[in-house]
């Protein structure tokens, strides 16, 4: 068992943040809104738990690591039949290598994406709730929805929003995360793997947060094009 090497991959740098996170000012990788306006407290509540999520992850799937190598280990005290009956038992599990691997780092990429999307749903629906009633009924389904959703905000905005062209937000999104999450949903796990090569789960959330600070600059509620909040969930 590679426990070393399952032990790195399950750390990925990440640190509890918990209730303490709504009180702090700044974050090394999480994004803490500083305007404090009903979307953006949202959309931190979310990600700081999506942060929480992948550290009880990667945790949980390091400690199983670490058991199944304690028990492989411990086997070979026992004799006869007994060692047997141990070591059948023993194989009849999985082994928790391919999960920390690939299946939580993965899973966890796919989950960040789908947050990023989510977020940008509540900022559209909350400052240009007009124009997002419209665009949910006239988007295109078989197009790409972030590219989608982008267009909808600087139509809300009245102007680019040129984090979206970032060279680093682009290889984020176009190189690593989407092409992640179509491979892990049809199944294709060697493409998933290889994707994962280099990837850091960290410095997703860091990019994804870079992106909404840049949006909470360009949206306040002094702009709100319908003149009226909206219910966010």
């Amino acid at each position: 068992m590679a426990d070393k090497k399952i032990i790195g991959i399950s750390q990925y740098g990440l640190s509890w943040i918990g209730r303490e996170g709504a009180a702090l000012e700044s974050h090394p990788y999480l994004f803490i809104t500083k305007k404090g306006e009903d979307p953006f407290i949202l959309i931190q509540q979310n990600l700081h738990e999506m942060n929480d999520f992948c550290v009880t992850l990667f945790e949980g799937i390091k400690n199983k690591a670490s058991q199944q190598l304690t028990f492989s280990q411990e086997i070979d005290n026992y004799e006869g039949d007994e060692y047997f009956d141990i070591l059948e038992i023993y194989h009849l599990g999985y082994d928790v290598e391919n999960l920390g691997r690939m299946y939580c780092p993965a899973s966890a990429l796919v989950m960040i994406y789908a947050n990023l999307i989510r977020s940008l749903h509540i900022i559209a629906k909350y400052y240009g709730q007009d124009h997002y009633k419209s665009w949910r009924t006239t988007r295109d389904n078989r197009g790409a929805e972030l590219e989608q959703l982008v267009f909808l905000l600087e139509k809300i905005a009245g102007e680019k929003l040129d984090v979206f062209i970032e060279r680093r937000v682009r290889i984020l999104i176009d190189d690593n995360m989407r092409p992640l999450r179509n491979d892990f949903l049809h199944g294709n796990w060697e493409g998933v793997e290889r994707r994962l090569l280099g990837i850091s789960i960290k410095n997703c959330f860091e990019i994804v947060s870079h992106i909404l600070y840049f949006l909470e600059q360009k949206f306040d509620e002094n702009r709100l094009l319908s003149g009226k909040s909206v219910e966010l969930a």
